[in-house]
Formats: C-alpha cells, structure tokens, sequence
C-alpha cells in the first residue's frame, strides 16, 4: 500500500513510544525504537566512546561487551561470586579512571537478578554513568529508570516483552540528548 499508512504508522509508534515510557518511568522523548539489543548498545556505546573506560560483568552476554571492544574501550570486569555480583564486589573493582557501569538487569547465564536501584544510587555516588542491558528482565521485573539512576538502557523485544524478534527499545536519559557531538542521525 505503499504511503498510504504513512499517518496510521506513526500514530501507532507514538502510541507505543509513550507506553513504553509510562512502563519504565521515562518521558517520551527520552525513548527510541532499535532492531535488538546489540544495536542499543552499539548506539551507546559509539556515543560514549570518549567519556572513559568501563566497568562490566565478566559474564555477560556478548551484546553488552562487544561493542565496547569494537570501540576499542578499555574495560574492568567484575568477576562473580556465588554466580553473582554484590555491590560490595563491584565497589572493589571500581578504581578512579573508571568512567561507565554496564550491567545486565539480569544475567542471562545465571539469571542474577542485579538489584537497580542500589546500583544506580552506587554510580550516582561515584559519577558513573550507567548503562543497562533490560533484555532478559523487561516486561518480567519492574524497571524505574528515573529512581534507578539510569543514563542508558536497551532491551530486545523478543524475552519478556513479546514483541518478537527485531524490535528493541533504547532509553536514553534526557540530560544526554542535549550533547552537540551526538554521533548519528537520521530523518
């Protein structure tokens, strides 16, 4: 039908883009629409490659970690133990050129459940900007991004959000969006 949707399609992406906002506690504009998690964190990943290094999980999934790497970041990984993260294991790993936290919700691996508001209340502490790979915990856990300190989060549609595959969500808080050196763009 060519254009003829055109007005129906968009109405229907704002009707989504502000429940999605509603759902994690966002304002519509702080929310844009990805294929998946890996172009989430690509996305963010490109746009913070020059803050500084990173703190991460060792076992996280690759979205999360690779594009750090093909940014040629420099990354600190927190190791697990008892098949997860405490908060008193991260504060060690934590040293002063660290700049970004980037954490899974929860681990797909071992299904740690990281808890986000003491991490966003640790990264708020610390001048941290943090960073959330949602996946395997959006639409199942509850997520607050404003009472969780969180700067960036992605997820894909196909776990919990049952939206199937190719689709994502990305948050990006508001304080970010006025940057002048946003590193893509588009109609």
């Amino acid at each position: 039908f060519g254009d003829t949707y055109w007005e129906t399609w968009l109405e229907r992406t704002e009707v989504v883009r502000a429940d999605l906002a509603a759902f994690i506690n966002a304002d519509r504009e702080e929310i844009g629409f990805t294929t998946n998690t890996s172009h989430g964190m690509n996305l963010v990943a490109q746009f913070l490659k020059d803050e500084g290094p990173i703190l991460t999980m060792r076992d996280e999934f690759p979205s999360t970690t690779f594009p750090w790497l093909n940014q040629k970041t420099t990354i600190k990984f927190v190791e697990p133990t008892n098949h997860g993260y405490s908060i008193d294991e991260i504060k060690k790993a934590l040293t002063p050129e660290i700049k970004i936290l980037v954490s899974s919700y929860v681990q797909y691996c071992t299904g740690f459940r990281q808890n986000l508001e003491e991490l966003g209340d640790f990264c708020k502490e610390n001048n941290l900007i943090f960073v959330v790979n949602a996946t395997q915990a959006l639409g199942i856990f509850p997520v607050d991004v404003k009472k969780c300190n969180i700067d960036f989060l992605m997820f894909s549609g196909l776990k919990w959000a049952t939206a199937g595959y190719g689709i994502g969500g990305l948050y990006v808080d508001k304080k970010w969006l006025d940057k002048d050196n946003f590193p893509f763009a588009g109609w």
